[in-house]
């Protein structure tokens, strides 16, 4: 086993550490070259800037209008963000600074004078000096880049060196190690794992064949044992719930027959205290044949439930359809849909995703009051889909909350309305673990009740 750990964990060492170089030179190439076009946007810019600072500048020495005197305010505020840009990326950016401040000082020197031709003159040596200054400041920032970029070049060739060298050392021992378990291990390891996948998934009465060393030998013989007894207790639990609804159901009839009979007054008329007792007959001999029928839709689910077939599905479209369904039930209560589609396209077994959805629209739709609002949401993050469904009914009772996915608990029903079986959120619960998530309650009393169904993003198994 040490072995077989070994062969996996050197390559998976190997790729991880690689991928680790390589994201780093990735980085710092993109982090590179974002800053190499921030700065040549900033010489442009500066550029720019100063350009319309000695046209305003000309401007206000000929016209002497205010206006074009805050011009050039305008344009050196403007070419600030770009000169504390290339300032950072120069050796000395306090130097850079100080400079241009003492010539944004002169140049207002220069406007408070204002003496014509001698003015005129004066701007133009002073903007070719400027001039020649930021043509300095971009030879320095492409000679800067240049830099950068064959550094990043003779960074990536010895990164690439050494993958080429990690590579060939890890997959040849690696390849070494497989080699020498493959044919004793592997082989009876991928049958047993394809064994406990499907008796996980219901299957019974399989082939247990004992393969291998003498520790899977006996794994494979203890699991061969579970599934027969696993075959034997469903069977005999299926016996006894036919046996049981027989046995109760012929009895039942003939009570719910007799009570009917008393209600009718054909075997005379009762007083109106006698009728309020065989009403209460006839009720609770209903709910028992309820609770029967329950039991045995509960035990056939759950036989069902143990079967997976994962597939490719819109889960768009599987809900849309799922609502539709329950269209005049929604339009029954004048209900406001709001469906929020953050999934397309995904993994499931969708006939149990249409029961879990069913259970929890009928829900919603039944506590929802009239005229209310139904939510419905679905996403996908951390490699998992989700779905919310809520409502603004009365939510589910604090008393309530740690027993609301127990077969056959029933809470307070809605008002008007008889109990339900105590099944379906059971079931609903049941059906999402299968899948290898859950069905969760996210929210108390008082809140609407809010539930949240889950599973893993995952290619069909």
């Amino acid at each position: 086993m040490a072995c077989l750990l070994l062969a996996v964990l050197l390559p998976s060492l190997a790729l991880v550490q690689l991928w680790r170089q390589f994201d780093g030179v990735v980085n710092d190439s993109v982090s590179a070259q974002l800053q190499a076009t921030e700065l040549t946007n900033a010489v442009h810019t500066l550029s720019e800037q100063a350009t319309l600072m000695e046209r305003s500048a000309r401007q206000y020495a000929v016209l002497d209008d205010a206006a074009f005197r805050q011009g050039v305010d305008a344009a050196w505020l403007a070419s600030q963000p770009a000169l504390q840009q290339l300032a950072g990326a120069s050796t000395d950016p306090a130097a850079v600074l100080a400079q241009f401040r003492q010539r944004r000082q002169a140049l207002d020197r220069l406007l408070d004078q204002r003496r014509g031709g001698d003015v005129s003159l004066q701007l133009t040596v002073y903007f070719d000096q400027l001039g020649r200054e930021n043509d300095r400041i971009a030879v320095g920032v492409k000679a800067l880049m240049l830099q950068r970029e064959q550094r990043m070049r003779e960074r990536f060739a010895e990164q690439r060196r050494a993958a080429g060298l990690m590579v060939i050392a890890s997959l040849a021992l690696a390849l070494l190690l497989a080699l020498l378990i493959g044919h004793r291990l592997a082989r009876p390891v991928v049958r047993l794992r394809r064994r406990i996948r499907q008796l996980g998934d219901g299957q019974r009465n399989l082939e247990w064949k004992p393969e291998g060393p003498a520790d899977l030998r006996e794994l494979t013989r203890a699991l061969g044992e579970l599934d027969a007894r696993l075959a034997e207790l469903e069977s005999d639990k299926a016996r006894f719930f036919r046996h049981v609804s027989h046995e109760l159901k012929t009895p039942l009839a003939a009570l719910n027959e007799g009570a009917a009979l008393l209600s009718e007054q054909l075997l005379g008329p009762l007083n109106p205290g006698q009728q309020e007792v065989v009403g209460i007959v006839r009720d609770n001999v209903q709910a028992l044949r309820q609770r029967i029928d329950a039991l045995l839709r509960q035990d056939a689910e759950q036989a069902r439930m143990k079967r997976l077939d994962w597939q490719r599905f819109n889960l768009q479209t599987l809900l849309d359809v799922r609502i539709e369904q329950q269209r005049l039930l929604i339009n029954g209560k004048r209900l406001d849909l709001a469906v929020r589609h953050g999934v397309n396209w995904t993994h499931g077994d969708t006939d149990k995703l249409e029961t879990i959805i069913d259970n929890l629209l009928i829900n919603a739709i039944r506590f929802s009051p009239a005229g209310g609002r139904l939510t419905l949401e679905t996403s996908r993050e951390q490699g998992r889909v989700g779905l919310v469904v809520a409502d603004q009914g009365p939510g589910v009772a604090e008393d309530d909350r740690e027993r609301i996915f127990e077969p056959f608990y029933c809470g307070a029903p809605p008002v008007g309305e008889a109990p339900g079986s105590g099944i379906g959120l059971s079931m609903a619960q049941g059906f999402a673990q299968q899948m290898g998530g859950n069905l969760e309650l996210i929210s108390g009393a008082g809140e609407g009740a809010r539930f949240r169904m889950w599973w893993p993003d995952r290619a069909a198994r």
